[in-house]
């Protein structure tokens, strides 16, 4: 069975001794543990998603069920801070008194068993963190991960005004789950012949690391005139360094971009979560995958979205990239997108959906604390090509 699944620990019945949850805030995909933090409520299983990538920096919610008390003088405990270390425990006190939060960094390769230690000083349970290093990285679409498709890669995307992909790290085959604390980012815009400057025909944003679910992503996008005469190509590269500059990782993947404009989009797929496990009110989605005649994948499509035939906006323009809603097996809903050119529909189960933004971190909270013994660079490297 793959590493990359959830860890899952069974609580049992009620009026069982274990009564101790463990949530992680990893979650690139809208079904992730974050959403848990905001749901008011602790599930019946472990949510922690394990390897880590190594260098991540997450969060690790402990959520005392019931029988426990002063939860103030608990502690958490590695096994391994070599591989695990223990991070400045997260103020809660606005929140709920059932749970406590701690900083966690995955700062080596192996696995470490992390124990919450009540007030009595015994271990109340245990969770088991594994850290690899890893050989590749992928871009995928924001929407797509969101989604949990990293199946779905961009090499060379057509971007349709501004499109979100986010970086994955994998061993082998395996996703390792978390992002990299963007400490060092380096930036790198088109070559321009000095002797025959011209303006930059695409824009790139800075890696961003969402502290809330722990994943790097970046935008690219293209002016208003821009045409497919002119593209952008390089390399996309996460790299992570020890303090004094010995490379841990180097690691990159090739980008060629291409402008485009909305009538370059020749189909739609929607794209939506699994719902096989999914729990009442979970957070799910759908994402419009939108390729070219010949295939390629289109970045930055936007479409209208219609549920039972009423319209959903997102209080602006009334067309984005993703539409989220919350699970609910007992009520179906047909969902209608459009877009210049084509329409296409799919059938969830749930409610309240809303139009959003792929690139938007669907949970917030607090960031991670402590200090990191590794720095982390994502570093775009464009030039620009004429065909």
């Amino acid at each position: 069975m793959s590493r990359a699944l959830w860890m899952v620990g069974v609580l049992g019945c009620f009026g069982c001794s274990k009564s101790i949850v463990f949530l992680d805030n990893v979650g690139e995909d809208v079904s992730g543990a974050p959403q848990w933090f905001d749901m008011g409520k602790a599930p019946k299983e472990d949510v922690v998603r394990s390897p880590y990538v190594l260098g991540a920096q997450t969060r690790l919610r402990v959520w005392a069920r019931s029988g426990y008390n002063n939860l103030d003088a608990w502690s958490l405990e590695s096994s391994d801070p070599e591989v695990v270390s223990v991070g400045e425990r997260v103020d809660t006190s606005d929140d709920d008194s059932e749970f406590m939060e701690w900083a966690l960094t995955a700062e080596g390769v192996g696995e470490a068993e992390i124990r919450a230690v009540d007030s009595r000083g015994e271990v109340a349970d245990t969770v088991t963190l594994t850290v690899a290093s890893p050989d590749s990285i992928r871009l995928v679409p924001t929407g797509a991960s969101r989604v949990g498709r990293s199946d779905i890669e961009v090499s060379d995307p057509v971007v349709v005004a501004s499109g979100s992909v986010t970086v994955e790290f994998y061993e082998g085959e395996e996703r390792l789950w978390g992002g990299l604390d963007n400490s060092a980012i380096v930036v790198t815009d088109a070559e321009v012949d000095p002797e025959n400057p011209a303006p930059s025909l695409y824009g790139l944003t800075a890696p961003v690391y969402h502290e809330s679910v722990s994943r790097n992503d970046f935008t690219i996008s293209y002016v208003d005139g821009a045409t497919d005469t002119a593209a952008a190509e390089g390399t996309v590269s996460a790299s992570l360094y020890t303090l004094e500059g010995e490379p841990v990782f180097e690691l990159s993947a090739p980008l060629s971009v291409s402008p485009g404009a909305e009538g370059v989009i020749a189909d739609v797929e929607l794209l939506v979560s699994d719902e096989g496990s999914a729990v009442k009110r979970q957070v799910m989605g759908v994402y419009p995958h939108a390729t070219t005649e010949s295939g390629e994948i289109v970045l930055g499509a936007t479409v209208s979205w219609q549920a039972d035939d009423l319209e959903i906006g997102d209080g602006t323009t009334g067309q984005t990239d993703f539409l989220e809603y919350n699970y609910d097996e007992s009520e179906e809903l047909e969902i209608l997108a459009t877009w210049p050119g084509g329409s296409t529909s799919t059938t969830i189960h749930g409610e309240n959906p809303r139009a959003v933004v792929s690139s938007a971190a669907c949970q917030t909270g607090p960031g991670v604390g402590g200090l990191m013994a590794l720095s982390s660079a994502v570093t775009l490297l464009i030039r620009r090509r004429r065909r």
